[in-house]
C-alpha cells in the first residue's frame, strides 16, 4: 500500500500545504534573513541618502531601525492574526495577507532608483506585518486541514518553511547574486513574487472543514472540504466530533484575555511559555 492509499492523501491536499508552506510560510524566514548579508550595501544607501540630512545620526542607526521596525510589525500581526482566522476564515486570511505581502514587496523595490529611504521603512513594516499574521493563520490552516495521522509531520512543514526561507535569503544576497549597491531592493522585493504565486493558487485550495463547520456553521461545504482534503477518514465521524466540540463549549465559561493572570491554573502555563519565548 502506497502512501495515498494509506494516509488518503489528496490532490487537494498536497497543493494546499505545498501553496501555505511556499507561500506564507517560506516568506517568514526569508524577510528576517534577508537584510543581513547587504548590511554593508544598505548602510552606504543610507549614507548616500539620509544621514546627511540627519546630524548626529549614523547608518547603524538606520540600519538597526529598519530590522526593529519589522519586529514591531510583526508583533502587531501576530496579535491580529487570530482575528483574520475567525473573521475572514483560515485560507481567505492567507489570501489577505498575500496582499499585504505584495504591497510591502512592491514598496520597498525602487527605493534605491528613487533615492527615497522611507519606502524601505514602509515596506518592511507592511512586511513585518504580513509575516506576523502568517505566524498564526498559516500555522493553523495547515493544522486543521491535515489527516489525523498526518497533523504532525504537515504541522512541521511550516517550520521547515521558514527554515528553509532563511536558508534561501542568504543564498540570493550572495554578492555574485543580489547583494550589490543597486540590486539589494530587490531581493527583499522577491517574496512578492512568492505572495502572487500563492494569491493565484489558494482559490483552488479548500477552506479548513473545522472553520466551515465551527465558526460558520456551514455543515454541507464542511463536508465537501474535508472530502476533498481526505480520502481515508470518515466524514460522518468528524463531523460528529465537531458536534460535540460544540456541545461541550457551550457548558464552558466565556474565555476572556484577563483571565490569564487571575485564574491560578492559568497563570503558571503564562509564565513558563513567557519565559521560554524569552528564552
Amino acid at each position: 500500500m502506497g502512501l495515498v492509499e494509506k494516509y488518503g492523501i489528496t490532490g487537494s491536499l498536497v497543493l494546499t500545504v505545498l501553496v501555505t508552506c511556499f507561500g506564507s510560510s517560506f516568506l517568514i524566514g526569508y524577510n528576517l534573513g534577508v537584510l543581513n548579508l547587504p548590511r554593508k550595501n544598505i548602510e552606504a544607501y543610507f549614507n548616500k541618502t539620509i544621514v546627511p540630512n540627519t546630524p548626529g545620526l549614523d547608518s547603524n542607526f538606520f540600519y538597526t531601525h529598519v530590522s526593529t521596525i519589522f519586529v514591531i510589525a510583526g508583533a502587531i500581526g501576530a496579535f491580529s492574526c487570530g482575528w483574520i482566522a475567525d473573521g475572514l476564515g483560515r485560507r481567505n486570511g492567507l489570501i489577505l495577507n498575500n496582499i499585504i505581502g505584495i504591497i510591502g514587496g512592491v514598496i520597498v523595490g525602487p527605493c534605491v532608483l528613487v533615492e527615497q529611504p522611507v519606502l524601505l521603512f514602509i515596506g518592511r513594516f507592511i512586511i513585518g506585518i504580513n509575516c506576523g499574521i502568517t505566524i498564526g493563520v498559516a500555522s493553523i490552516y495547515l493544522t486543521e486541514v491535515a489527516p489525523r495521522d498526518l497533523r504532525g509531520g504537515i504541522g512541521a512543514c511550516h517550520q521547515l518553511a521558514v527554515t528553509i526561507g532563511i536558508a534561501f535569503s542568504y543564498f540570493i544576497t550572495f554578492s555574485f547574486l543580489l547583494n550589490t549597491s543597486s540590486l539589494w531592493p530587490l531581493a527583499i522585493a522577491l517574496g512578492a513574487i512568492l505572495a502572487a504565486i500563492s494569491l493565484v493558487l489558494l482559490p483552488f485550495c479548500p477552506e479548513s472543514p473545522r472553520f466551515l463547520y465551527m465558526k460558520k456553521n456551514k455543515e454541507a461545504d464542511a463536508r465537501k472540504a474535508f472530502l476533498k482534503l481526505n480520502k481515508k477518514e470518515d466524514v460522518d465521524i468528524f463531523i460528529g466530533e465537531l458536534r460535540e466540540e460544540i456541545e461541550v463549549g457551550k457548558n464552558q465559561p466565556t474565555f476572556r484575555f484577563i483571565l490569564l493572570f487571575t485564574q491560578p491554573d492559568l497563570r503558571m502555563p503564562l509564565l513558563m511559555g513567557t519565559i521560554m519565548q524569552i528564552g
